[in-house]
């Protein structure tokens, strides 16, 4: 189509929205009418980018543990598992949305971190106040650990995996170091928990309880009760 010769031009970029001085795009501007009619509307703010253990409609609970963190209840494709994770505020509205900062747990090493060994950590937190000696560590399933140490006064959910060629598994970022007061408020919402989805916990068997686990091969063939062994001897 042919240009008015008469019309008089310029150049505008257009930035990226929430990257100031980065280009998206370059556009040739008509002086004349620049006024009259819209460049471009900005695209409506997105929403931070979540894993598919953050996807979440609208929460079953979510309730503040203290700082940051908070303990969720939310269902994703039709599993329900419960979230510790550190949410932030947006700056335009001030609503609040999960970051990658926590973990999810499913019912069963939610279970076991709240009823199976929670008189242990207790325990292990009394003697860290004590100033005893510390190395707690219990299995919550998978390579899902709890841990209580000396030096760290913290109740400490998390992912460990096994590098390759190595022996010993080592914790990841992927986790929910608790302090011992978000620890204790933890707990006192536990009936909380349990009024949105007690039926289901109540249904929960323990992994290692079950049929199949009557034997010791039974566990050792099983990917939630031996993850490492169970990953090497299907390859």
């Amino acid at each position: 189509m042919a240009v008015n010769s008469m019309t008089k031009w310029k150049c505008k970029d257009v930035e990226t929205p929430g990257e100031p001085g980065r280009i998206r795009k370059r556009l040739f501007v008509d002086l004349e009418n620049e006024d009259k009619t819209s460049l471009e509307q900005s695209p409506p703010s997105k929403k931070p980018k979540l894993d598919a253990d953050q996807a979440e409609q609208e929460p079953l609970l979510r309730e503040n543990l203290g700082r940051n963190w908070y303990l969720v209840i939310a269902e994703f494709q039709g599993e329900t598992k419960v979230h510790l994770r550190v949410y932030e505020e947006r700056e335009e509205d001030e609503t609040l949305y999960p970051t990658k900062k926590g973990i999810s747990l499913d019912l069963e090493k939610w279970k076991k971190l709240t009823e199976l060994y929670s008189e242990e950590i207790d325990d292990a937190i009394e003697r860290h106040e004590a100033e005893m000696p510390v190395s707690y560590k219990k299995h919550l399933g998978e390579n899902f650990y709890v841990t209580v140490e000396t030096g760290f006064s913290l109740v400490n959910v998390r992912k460990w995996w096994m590098p390759p060629n190595e022996k010993d598994i080592v914790p990841t970022r992927r986790g929910a170091a608790l302090t011992f007061d978000e620890w204790e408020e933890l707990k006192c919402l536990i009936p909380r928990v349990e009024e949105k989805i007690g039926d289901q916990i109540r249904s929960v068997e323990y992994c290692e309880n079950s049929e199949s686990h009557q034997n010791q091969m039974g566990s050792l063939q099983c990917p939630r009760c031996n993850p490492n062994e169970y990953t090497k001897n299907t390859y």
